[in-house]
C-alpha cells in the first residue's frame, strides 16, 4: 500500500514526532536487531532536533515579540530603556548537541529499520514512521447537511468525507450576503453554531468546502449546497 511522507509538515507537531522517534528507536533496539550505539546517536540526533526546533524555537518567537515590543518603548516611550534579554533554553538532560544533518541521518536509519528482519507494520506506527494512507482521487469533499434544533442552537451540521487529506475548508453565506471561511476542519462533523442573523427568523445557510493539505488549500469548491435553520 503506497503511504504519504511520515514526517510531519507542521514545525509544531515536529518536536513531538522527532521525541516519539528517539524513544521508540530505544525500545526497539533489539526487536530490530538494531547496533545499540547507532540507535542511540540517532536517537540523540532526534532529540536534539526537537530541542531546537521546539523549546528554542518558542523561546525566539518570544524574543521577537518582546523585542517588537521594546522598540516601541525605545522610539516613543520615556524613561530608562532597558532591552530585552534572550537565553537559549537549556537542553533536555542526556541531550548533547549533534551535528548538522540531522534529518538526513534520521532519514537514512529509518530506511534501515525498515529493512531490518524485525520489522513491522505495527512497530512502524508505533514510531510513526508510517505516512497517512495515500490520498484519494476524489476530486473535492463530499458532505452532507443536518439541521439542529434547540434552545440554545439553531445550528447546521456540516458531516464531510475528506479522503485522506488533512482536512478541509468550510466556506459558508446566509442569503445572499458576503461568503465567509468558517473553520478548517480535520474531523467530522463540523458543526456551524452561528447565531441566527436575525432572532426569531428562518434563514437559508449555503456551504461549499474544498481540501485543505500541508497549511493550504487544495483544488476547486465543492458544488453550493443550502439548509434552512429555523428558531
Amino acid at each position: 500500500m503506497k503511504h504519504d511522507e511520515y514526517f510531519p509538515n507542521a514545525k509544531g507537531d515536529q518536536p513531538e514526532w522527532l521525541n516519539n522517534v528517539a524513544d521508540k528507536m530505544v525500545v526497539y533496539t533489539g526487536t530490530l536487531g538494531l547496533d545499540p550505539l547507532e540507535a542511540a546517536a540517532r536517537a540523540n540526533d532526534a532529540r536534539c532536533a526537537a530541542w531546537y526546533i521546539g523549546a528554542v524555537g518558542t523561546a525566539v518567537r518570544d524574543f521577537a515579540k518582546a523585542y517588537t515590543s521594546a522598540v516601541d518603548v525605545l522610539c516613543t516611550g520615556s524613561g530608562a530603556f532597558t532591552p530585552p534579554a534572550y537565553a537559549v533554553p537549556d537542553m533536555p538532560d542526556g541531550v548533547t548537541l549533534a551535528l548538522a544533518g540531522v534529518l538526513v541521518r534520521l532519514f537514512a536509519y529509518i530506511k534501515i529499520i525498515k529493512a531490518s528482519p524485525g520489522y513491522t507494520e505495527a512497530i512502524g506506527i508505533d514510531m510513526g514512521i508510517v505516512g497517512a494512507v495515500a490520498v484519494d482521487t476524489h476530486a473535492v469533499p463530499e458532505f452532507t447537511l443536518k439541521s439542529l434544533q434547540g434552545p440554545d442552537c439553531h445550528c447546521a451540521q456540516v458531516s464531510f468525507n475528506k479522503y485522506g487529506r488533512m482536512g478541509v475548508v468550510i466556506s459558508s453565506r446566509v442569503g445572499n450576503g458576503p461568503w465567509e471561511e468558517l473553520a478548517v476542519a480535520t474531523s467530522s462533523p463540523y458543526v456551524d453554531s452561528r447565531p441566527l442573523a436575525v432572532a426569531g427568523q428562518p434563514e437559508v445557510r449555503e456551504f461549499r468546502l474544498r481540501f485543505w493539505d500541508k497549511g493550504s488549500p487544495v483544488g476547486e469548491w465543492t458544488a453550493v449546497q443550502r439548509i434552512t435553520i429555523a428558531p
